[in-house]
């Protein structure tokens, strides 16, 4: 079941339903890569200089999301962000939940009751995901509350994620742009606790 509102033109494809293909189609690009190692994962020497690369963008990225500097130290390994990708692949079948709303509005009190409320259903920590995770390694926040809303509308390179431990609950910051409307962010929770909170 999807909840959309931030209104369309009758007939029109949601940005939530382009979104979704989205991600159905990069979660199908991943899969076919994932195939390719389906003994144990242990990355080569390609993919770490790979990770040795970007980790340095990574760090700048977590950065901005977390309103502090992060240490090479807090991230984990390749082996754990491939592992957990699988999860993250292979979701239960959950609802969601999507609103579209201007992107200087994640600083104001309505955006920070949102993540308060989510955060009341559930408090547990939650994963970071960007399209550097999956290069670089996986890196934690203590909980929702600890998301620094102040981040640039270009600080992540592609879809930001935060993920409880156990899969069960997502929520998505997407920044766009959209012609006419200008920078908005479209923000997606999915799950049997998160998607039942709204904006």
């Amino acid at each position: 079941m999807t909840n959309v509102w931030g209104g369309r033109a009758s007939g029109a494809p949601s940005r939530t339903a382009i979104q979704e293909q989205q991600v159905m189609d990069h979660n199908r690009a991943e899969r076919t890569s994932l195939r390719r190692h389906a003994a144990p994962y242990s990355p080569s020497p390609g993919e770490l200089r790979t990770r040795a690369f970007h980790l340095p963008y990574y760090l700048i990225e977590l950065a901005a999301i977390a309103g502090r500097t992060v240490s090479e130290e807090e991230v984990g390994s390749l082996e754990d962000a491939q592992r957990m990708r699988r999860c993250l692949l292979h979701p239960p079948r959950q609802e969601h939940m999507a609103c579209n709303i201007p992107f200087d509005e994640r600083l104001h009190s309505r955006f920070a009751r949102f993540i308060g409320r989510l955060y009341e259903v559930e408090s547990s920590p939650v994963y970071v995901w960007t399209e550097n995770t999956y290069r670089c390694g996986t890196f934690q926040l203590p909980s929702l509350l600890d998301i620094h809303a102040g981040f640039a509308f270009d600080a992540t390179a592609n879809l930001y994620s935060l993920s409880t431990p156990d899969f069960r609950n997502t929520l998505f910051l997407v920044p766009e742009w959209v012609r006419g409307r200008g920078e908005r962010l479209e923000c997606i929770t999915r799950g049997e606790r998160w998607a039942s909170i709204r904006y």
